[in-house]
């Protein structure tokens, strides 16, 4: 039942306010991805996400059994080491706005992948947010 009321609000909430690349349901867990995307050599978050992380700070609070995975990615421009660290320094920006919106940080799993050389450099510039729920 629980599984259902999730996958429901994810969907209005993706035809309302959000533009998911990835909605799944699988039988054991649900999956809600939403992309941030940084400047150029940057961890600031924009506004502009602001209220992508308050929507699923909501859902998180609505959902006590679900947790948030963050990705950070960089774009392949500059030394992959570099990379990898800005990668980590973004996942951890979106880390703390979660937490400053009273998430327990045991209920958000962070993954610094480092470069992304699939498309293009300002795609790669991001940190991928999932709900699931198990």
């Amino acid at each position: 039942r629980h599984m259902d009321s999730l996958e429901r609000k994810m969907n209005a909430a993706n035809k309302k306010k959000m533009k998911p690349e990835t909605v799944a349901v699988a039988k054991d867990k649900s999956f809600f991805t939403q992309q941030v995307y940084f400047d150029n050599n940057s961890e600031e978050l924009r506004g502009e996400y602001f209220q992508y992380i308050q929507d699923l700070t909501q859902i998180l609070i609505d959902y006590p059994e679900a947790k948030v995975i963050l990705e950070g990615w960089a774009s392949p421009v500059g030394k992959a080491l570099y990379n990898k660290q800005l990668s980590m320094r973004r996942a951890e920006a979106v880390q703390r706005a979660f937490v400053n919106n009273r998430i327990d940080p045991s209920r958000i799993l962070t993954s610094f992948k480092g470069e992304d050389k699939s498309g293009s450099a300002q795609h790669a510039r991001r940190v991928d947010m999932s709900i699931i729920v198990k």
